[in-house]
């Protein structure tokens, strides 16, 4: 039995991986630290996961995940990350 372990989050900072969330079958989850958002979170789950809808297409209904494991991809090795991007604050409010 393959062991999942959750990886480490910094602040700011979304993370897909295929693991185990809670004691459920393994399946592609998400994570964020502080600063990053729950829904920021979805957003990106929602674009990999869900069913595209394009025009005519013969893969219409097939999520971005459904495509890369009939495209022959090993989804256990699934990591994606992405962290918000620093701002200078003094650059923010206009002073130089």
């Amino acid at each position: 039995m393959k062991r999942y372990r959750s990886p480490k989050i910094n602040d700011g900072e979304i993370k897909i991986y295929y693991g185990r969330a809670d004691g459920d079958a393994p399946d592609v989850c998400y994570q964020w630290g502080d600063g990053a958002s729950k829904r920021d979170g979805r957003l990106v789950m929602s674009a990999l996961c869900s069913p595209i809808n394009h025009y005519n297409s013969p893969r219409q209904s097939e999520s971005v995940i459904n495509q890369l494991i009939e495209a022959g991809y090993d989804i256990d090795t699934l990591k994606f990350s992405i962290k918000k991007k620093q701002t200078n604050p003094t650059q923010d409010e206009g002073v130089e």
